[in-house]
C-alpha cells in the first residue's frame, strides 16, 4: 500500500522594481524536481496561467545605464553628443526634452551658434529608454568649456543630465 499525503503550501513572492525594464507580466509557478531532468512546473515558466499580474512601471525620468558620449565625426570637424535617459510616461515633445548649452535652451530641430538638437530616438534594447542627440558643427576650442545639460520631464518629475566634455 502506497501512502500519499498531500500538503497545501502557501508562498509569498516579493517583487522589487528597480527600473523601467521591470514592466511586464508576472505569475507564480509551482515546480517539482522529480528526477535529474528539467523541473515540472504548473503553470509553465514560459506562459502565465489563469492568474497573473501586469506591471507597468511609471515614474520620473531616470539616468540610463549607458553614460553620455561624445563621438567625433571622421568626415568633418563635427561631434555628436548622445545622452541616454529613461522615462514612462514618455515626455511630451518638443517642450519636455530640451538641451541647454550655457543656459540657452534648444528644442528638437533648434540651433544656437554651432549647436543643433538633432532629435531623440528610442533605445531598441532597453524598454522606455531613449537617446537624445546634439550635433556640434564645427567644434571650436571654446566648446570644451561650455556646459551642456539635457533636461527631461514628464508628469511624474524632471531630471537634468550633465553631458561629458567635448575635448
Amino acid at each position: 500500500m502506497i501512502n500519499l499525503s498531500l500538503q497545501r503550501l502557501n508562498a509569498i513572492c516579493s517583487l522589487r522594481i528597480a527600473n523601467y525594464s521591470f514592466s511586464g507580466q508576472y505569475w507564480c509557478a509551482a515546480c517539482s524536481f522529480v528526477s535529474q531532468g528539467a523541473p515540472e512546473c504548473s503553470p509553465s515558466l514560459e506562459a502565465p496561467g489563469a492568474t497573473y499580474l501586469n506591471v507597468q512601471v511609471q515614474g520620473p525620468p531616470t539616468q540610463s545605464e549607458a553614460l553620455p558620449t561624445v563621438q567625433k565625426l571622421h568626415s568633418s570637424d563635427s561631434a555628436l553628443v548622445t545622452v541616454h535617459y529613461c522615462a514612462e510616461p514618455l515626455p511630451k515633445l518638443p517642450r519636455d526634452v530640451v538641451f541647454s548649452v550655457d543656459q540657452n535652451e534648444l528644442q528638437i530641430g533648434q540651433a544656437w551658434q554651432n549647436f543643433r538638437f538633432e532629435g531623440t530616438t528610442q533605445n531598441n534594447t532597453v524598454p522606455n529608454c531613449h537617446l537624445a542627440k546634439l550635433l556640434i558643427s564645427p567644434v571650436s576650442d571654446s566648446d570644451t568649456s561650455r556646459q551642456v545639460v539635457l533636461k527631461v520631464q514628464n508628469t511624474y518629475g524632471s531630471k537634468q543630465f550633465v553631458s561629458v566634455s567635448t575635448e
